[in-house]
């Protein structure tokens, strides 16, 4: 097995993950508040879903939740979380392992949410367009898709393209276990052509004696793309695009470098649609 295909494996690595260090930050606060209004019962399926920091808080409300993931590692870790869960909420929550652009086949379900900019982990356009069209099939005619995106940044992307090597961004120390500390630092390239940014956190684990005593990666390959592109995908997909909002405030951001972007939309109502709500 390459170098290559450990390190692509190695950012569905559980426990790394949950230390939330790097890469996007995470939005289940954001997620609870835009679904609040979704009554108890409802169902609501998650792409993406990791080790359930979004459906988790769901499932507890009250609603029915369906966790998808390409991952192996990341389903049996949410799966253990599980177990810890009253018996209720743990029933209301099923697993399923998928690959996107693809998604179960399931009832129709109320909400489809995308968080952590799942959709620039998709480097194909065609395989968005997909995405979109396998989402607006699984939904209820009058469902909601909710997703967040990181807008792309021609300044930034423009000096790691310009960077012969890429560019390198030390994140600092953070707490590991009791007497040991992780270096975090992540090296990014970007190739223009291709519209495709690779990323590779790299984790030193630093003895006590401040030795290094191993070295994990993770490591993402993202495509950045602008809003609009995103929104006339989901119109050409039949969704109706209900809302663009600026959530950079709500994580803590100040303002300047990426804008975080929250994106909802419903299913476009079509003329059939429409006379028969009008009672024609």
């Amino acid at each position: 097995m390459s170098l290559e295909t450990n390190m692509s494996d190695a950012f569905y690595d559980p426990e790394l993950y949950s230390l939330k260090i790097g890469y996007a930050p995470r939005f289940d606060r954001i997620y609870a508040d835009r679904l609040a209004g979704v009554p108890a019962g409802s169902t609501v399926m998650e792409l993406g879903c990791g080790t359930g920091d979004v459906l988790l808080p769901l499932a507890r409300s009250g609603i029915r939740v369906i966790g998808v993931d390409s991952s192996a590692d990341m389903l049996g870790h949410f799966e253990r979380r599980l177990r810890e869960e009253p018996a209720d909420v743990a029933d209301r929550v099923a697993l399923v392992r998928e690959t996107l652009p693809e998604v179960p086949s399931t009832e129709p379900v109320d909400a489809v949410i995308l968080p952590n900019d799942i959709v620039s982990h998709l480097v194909d356009d065609p395989a968005v367009d997909r995405l979109f069209a396998n989402i607006r099939s699984a939904l209820a005619p009058d469902g909601l898709v909710v997703l967040d995106m990181a807008e792309f940044d021609v300044v930034e992307l423009g000096s790691i393209a310009a960077a012969p090597h890429g560019l390198t961004r030390p994140y600092g120390f953070f707490p590991y276990t009791e007497d040991r500390h992780l270096r975090v630092e992540e090296h990014v390239t970007y190739d223009r052509a291709a519209g495709v940014a690779d990323s590779v956190m790299r984790y030193e684990v630093l003895e006590s004696d401040a030795t290094v005593g191993s070295v994990r990666y993770r490591r993402l390959r993202m495509h950045p793309r602008r809003a609009r592109e995103i929104t006339l995908a989901l119109r050409l997909a039949g969704f109706e695009v209900t809302g663009v909002e600026d959530i950079g405030h709500l994580l803590g951001k100040q303002p300047g470098g990426l804008q975080d972007l929250l994106i909802q939309a419903r299913p476009a109502r079509t003329t059939s649609t429409a006379a028969h709500a009008g009672g024609i």
